[in-house]
C-alpha cells in the first residue's frame, strides 16, 4: 500500500504465502477486525501509519516493524516478529501463543507476551537479543503461563531496556535465557 486502506468494516486477508505491505496510511476503524489467518502471511509495516483503532488479528507468519508508527496495539499469535531500528517509537505489539523475535527490540518499543485465550504464552529468540525497549510478560485471563526464552546467546537487557514480570491474570512466569542486565528489571 502506497496509498490510503480504510477498514470500515471487519475484513479478513486469507490468501496462503501472502505478503502485505504498508508504506502509507492503513487504518482500521474503530469496533472494526483485520484479520490474516492463512497459511503464513507476512504483514511488512515499511513507512506511514498502522492505525490500530480496532482490532488487528495476525495468525502464523511474520510481522514486520521496519519503519514508520503503530497506533493502537496489534495482537500477534503464533508468528516471527521482526522490529527495525527504522520504526517510530511509541509502538506496544502484544504477542500471544508460540512466537519467535528475529530481532533486538529498539529503544520506545514496547512487546507484551500475553498468556490470554490464546493459552500459554512463549516468545523465543533463537540466538539471544538485546533489549532497549520494554519487554512485558503478564497473561490476562485464566492464570496462563508466559515464557521468554533465548535458545542461545543472551538476553542482553540495555540501560534503557526494562522487563516486567507481572502477575496479571496469574499463572507462571519463566524466563529461560542467559541474562545480562543493565537497566531495569522488575519482578
Amino acid at each position: 500500500n502506497q496509498g490510503t486502506v480504510n477498514v470500515n468494516t471487519d475484513l479478513s486477508f486469507n490468501k496462503a504465502n501472502s505478503t502485505y505491505s504498508n508504506s502509507s496510511n492503513f487504518n482500521i476503524a474503530t469496533g472494526k477486525t483485520l484479520t490474516l489467518s492463512s497459511t503464513s502471511p507476512v504483514f511488512n509495516q515499511n513507512g506511514g501509519t498502522l492505525a490500530v483503532n480496532g482490532t488487528y488479528n495476525h495468525t502464523a507468519g511474520a510481522f514486520n516493524f521496519t519503519g514508520g508508527a503503530i497506533t493502537g496495539t496489534p495482537i500477534l499469535t503464533s508468528l516471527a516478529l521482526s522490529i527495525g531500528g527504522g520504526a517510530t517509537p511509541g509502538a506496544t505489539l502484544v504477542v500471544r501463543a508460540s512466537s519467535t523475535l528475529t530481532s533486538d527490540i529498539p529503544a520506545g518499543q514496547t512487546v507484551w507476551v500475553q498468556g490470554s485465550g490464546s493459552g500459554t504464552a512463549t516468545l523465543t529468540s533463537a540466538s539471544g537479543f538485546n533489549n532497549a525497549g520494554t519487554l512485558k510478560l503478564e497473561s490476562i485471563t485464566a492464570g496462563y503461563q508466559v515464557n521468554l526464552a533465548v535458545t542461545s546467546g543472551t538476553l542482553t537487557n540495555s540501560s534503557t531496556g526494562i522487563i516486567n514480570v507481572n502477575g496479571g491474570a496469574g499463572g507462571g512466569r519463566v524466563i529461560t535465557a542467559n541474562l545480562d542486565n543493565q537497566g531495569t528489571v522488575n519482578l
